[in-house]
């Protein structure tokens, strides 16, 4: 994994070039006019807060909101969202995504569904990854690595952008749980679980190779924000 490569550097501040690999998914969320952002942070907090508070005095972050929840304690990928869906007592429907993941297209427009959805895309490596399973417009199932690695075609996978509600949240009693494992099996199963589906493939830089790929890319000029 990239820690390997990272030491104590959170991966989202892994250096691309002159500048970090957060730098880039900053100015793609910017670009896209999202201009309220808040971070979900615990491991190496500080790291993230002095960084972007430092970017803050960029032009094209002028007018654009960005908070930081700091958790104590993980929380989990379910319990850090309904953590801060209490904090910020939000009540209007909201967009997750991941800081060490690079989407090829935009997802802007996957608030446009009006209903909890996943970003999907089709990937040809099925063994790093599980499979979601789509039908009638709705996301029916969701499939481990091992269930899914000798699939030889093209698979669905979480791209890890979704829309959501807030009550998406309001049956867990948990503090620290899964969204993956508890909150999107219980959705798909009330049939309250949309897809939307992009269509370019996704960078992981949670891995090596992927990271390796992710700096090439902004070497060579290929880097399309």
């Amino acid at each position: 994994r990239l820690k390997t490569v990272l030491n104590n550097t959170p991966k989202s501040l892994a250096p691309v070039g002159d500048k970090t690999f957060l730098y880039f998914l900053l100015k793609r969320w910017t670009s896209d006019n999202y201009n309220s952002i808040t971070f979900l942070l615990h491991y190496e907090a500080d790291q993230i807060k002095k960084y972007v508070n430092g970017l803050k005095k960029e032009a094209w972050l002028n007018g654009v909101d960005i908070n930081y929840i700091e958790e104590s304690t993980p929380l989990g990928t379910g319990g850090s969202i309904a953590n801060a869906i209490k904090e910020l007592k939000i009540n209007d429907p909201f967009i997750v995504t991941n800081s060490d993941t690079w989407l090829f297209e935009s997802f802007k427009g996957i608030e446009e569904s009006h209903s909890n959805c996943i970003g999907l895309t089709k990937v040809d490596d099925a063994t790093r990854f599980g499979s979601v399973g789509v039908q009638d417009g709705l996301i029916t199932s969701f499939h481990e690595k091992s269930e899914t690695a000798l699939n030889k075609e093209k698979i669905l996978i979480n791209a890890g952008v979704y829309f959501l509600h807030p009550s998406a949240f309001f049956n867990n009693s948990k503090i620290n749980f899964s969204i993956e494992k508890e909150v999107f099996p219980r959705l798909a199963f009330s049939k309250d679980l949309k897809p939307y589906f992009l269509n370019g493939s996704i960078i992981d830089i949670g891995i090596p190779e992927d990271y390796k790929r992710f700096c090439i890319l902004y070497n060579q000029g290929n880097l399309q924000i």
